[in-house]
């Protein structure tokens, strides 16, 4: 079980380092179920003018990726990005999910089979 979640550890690793070459903040939550990675891109605050003159803080473009049995995307913020380059983006961050889901269920079974033992 070790080897997969070090192979997903360096995977994530190399996946945060890249992205954040591309002014993207990649942080992984696997503390509850579903996992997920959290993209936020690294921009200065964007304000919009409103109809009285007020200024309104617009949110910094994320893109959310959860992984359960069908892995779900969500987005917010004004997003501009290709849509290869998002594809390619939502899908290794997919990957990586599902390498965390297979390191855990492999883990639970070690654990379940040391305690039958």
């Amino acid at each position: 079980m070790a080897g997969i979640m070090g192979l997903f550890a360096s995977e994530l690793d190399e996946f945060v380092a890249d992205y954040d070459n591309q002014f993207w903040d990649a942080s992984f939550h696997g503390e509850t179920y579903p996992p997920r990675i959290i993209m936020e891109r690294s921009t200065p605050p964007l304000y919009r003018v409103e109809d009285d003159g007020s200024k309104t803080m617009e949110p910094n473009p994320t893109i959310q990726i959860i992984g359960s049995v069908d892995t779900e995307v969500v987005t917010t913020g004004k997003l501009q990005i290709s849509k290869k380059d998002f594809t390619k983006l939502t899908n290794r961050a997919a990957a990586l999910l599902e390498l965390f889901l297979h390191g855990f269920m492999q883990e639970r079974k070690e654990m379940e089979a040391a305690q039958n033992d």
